[in-house]
C-alpha cells in the first residue's frame, strides 16, 4: 500500500477497498471534511500498520475507512511519527530474542534500558575515560536515586499496581502511546536538557512543536512533569535568525545531493512565515 503524508490531517484516512479481510478494531464512525470541504461519515477502525522495509515494526493506527478517497492512504503527521519511532522499538525487541531468560520477564513491548542508558551517558559523565557499559549503568542509577525530584516515583515503584517499577535496578514508567504499552527510562534532573534539545531539534526539520518534541521524547524516556518542562522549553526556545535559517537551508540542500535529489529553484520559496501545501496553510 502507498500512502501519503498529509501535515493537515488530523486523523489517517484509508480507502474502504483496502480494507477488505484486514484484522481491525473498533465499531465507531466519524464525520470527515476534505481540504475542499466535502463532507463524509466513515466507519473508524484500528489497523495495525507498519512501514514496509524489514526495520520497522508494527503500530496501531486509528483511521477513516473513506469510499471516496483517491489515494490508498492518507496519513497524519502523528501517525507517521510514530511508525518512523517504532524502529527503535522493533530492533530491540529482536535483540531480546537472543535472551531468553530476559524476554521472559518483558510484560510489555519495551525499548532496550541498556541502549536507553547508553543513549544519554554524556561525555562528562565519562571524564575522558573508557567506561564501560555497566560502569555507565551504575552512574545512571546512582543519579536515578539521588534526584529528589523522583523520590515518589521511587516510592510508587516499590508497590506493584502502578506505572512505576525497578528494572534490575533502573527506574522505569510504563504507558500507552498510540495504543500499544511502552516501557520508558525515568530521566534524573540532570539528564533532561540534553534530552530536551535532542528531541526538539531535527537537522533537517528546524525545531520540533512541544507535542512532537514530547511524542519523541517518551517513546524513550519519562520524568514527573515531563509535559510541563517540554512546553517551557518550547516556549523559551530561541527562534533561528536569518543566518542560522541559511545554514539550515544549505545543510538540507547539502543532504540532498548526498542521495541525489535535485532541486528546482523555480518553485522554491524561502524565508517564508507561512506557505500553502494540499490545499492547507502551513
Amino acid at each position: 500500500m502507498t500512502g501519503i503524508i498529509d501535515s493537515g490531517a488530523q486523523i489517517s484516512v484509508i480507502r474502504e477497498d483496502f480494507t477488505s479481510g484486514i484484522k481491525y478494531e473498533g465499531k465507531g464512525y466519524i464525520e470527515i471534511s476534505s481540504a475542499f470541504g466535502e463532507r463524509e461519515t466513515t466507519p473508524l477502525r484500528i489497523f495495525e500498520m507498519n512501514i514496509d522495509d524489514g526495520v520497522h515494526g508494527p503500530v496501531p493506527v486509528t483511521c477513516a475507512v473513506s469510499k471516496k478517497l483517491v489515494s490508498d492512504l492518507l496519513l497524519s503527521t502523528a501517525a507517521f511519527e510514530a511508525l518512523k519511532e517504532n524502529i527503535q522499538m522493533h530492533k530491540f525487541e529482536s535483540k531480546f530474542d537472543c535472551y531468553d531468560t530476559v524476554k521472559e520477564e518483558l510484560e510489555v513491548p519495551s525499548t532496550d534500558i541498556e541502549a536507553s542508558i547508553e543513549l544519554i551517558a554524556t561525555e562528562s559523565d565519562r571524564n575522558g575515560s573508557t567506561q564501560d557499559s555497566e560502569e555507565t549503568r551504575t552512574s545512571f542509577i546512582e543519579s536515578q536515586m539521588s534526584d529528589p525530584t523522583l523520590s515518589d516515583a521511587w516510592e510508587m515503584a516499590s508497590t506493584e499496581g502502578n506505572a512505576y517499577a525497578i528494572k534490575d535496578g533502573v527506574l522505569t514508567h510504563t504507558e500507552y502511546i498510540c495504543g500499544e504499552k511502552v516501557r520508558q527510562v525515568v530521566l534524573p534532573k540532570c539528564k533532561r536538557d540534553e534530552v530536551l534539545r535532542v528531541a526538539h531539534e531535527i537537522p533537517l526539520a528546524g525545531h520540533l512543536g512541544e507535542q512532537k518534541t514530547k511524542q519523541r521524547i517518551k517513546y524513550s524516556f519519562f520524568w514527573p512533569e515531563i509535559k510541563k518542562d517540554v512546553r517551557q522549553f518550547c516556549q523559551t526556545c530561541k527562534p533561528q535568525s536569518w543566518s542560522d535559517y541559511l545554514l539550515h537551508v544549505d545543510s538540507v540542500f547539502r543532504k540532498w545531493r548526498e542521495v541525489g535529489l535535485a532541486v528546482n529553484l523555480e518553485k522554491c520559496a524561502f524565508g517564508q512565515k507561512r506557505v500553502k501545501f494540499l490545499g492547507h496553510t502551513l
